[in-house]
């Protein structure tokens, strides 16, 4: 999809600008632009645009043309947990049921780092 067809669906779901914008429940981390051929080829979607709702029709692995891509990153709490094991999480009082989820995550992070760390160390 280009760039000034994502700004279209945008504009048309929140002309304002204002909503939160998720990949898959995960903050926007960074958008950038960087060689199509980077990190594997590109992965592309082929629709019919007579058809609404799901009108994917086949797909294209491979490059677009030479050039750039522009890549949308996302980066979420779990992510960021390998980074800082003791992120502080605030949850809304309607998603207090998280904080089991979330704090068993903590933990099990802390002890995959833990291991590798021992296994580096041990090197």
């Amino acid at each position: 999809m280009k760039v000034k067809e994502v700004i279209a669906l945008l504009r048309k779901e929140d002309p304002t600008g204002e909503e939160e914008v998720c990949i898959g429940n995960a903050d926007v981390f960074a958008v950038f632009k960087e060689p199509w051929y980077y990190d594997g080829r590109i992965e592309r979607l082929i629709r019919d645009p007579n058809k609404s709702g799901y009108n994917i029709t086949g797909a294209y692995i491979g490059p677009t043309k030479s050039g750039y891509k522009i890549t949308i990153r996302e980066l979420s709490i779990e992510d960021v947990l390998w980074d800082i094991p003791d992120l502080e999480i605030i949850y809304a009082p309607s998603c207090k049921e998280y904080e089991n989820k979330y704090e068993k995550l903590r933990l099990e992070t802390k002890k995959a780092i833990s291991e590798i760390n021992k296994e580096v160390n041990e090197s």
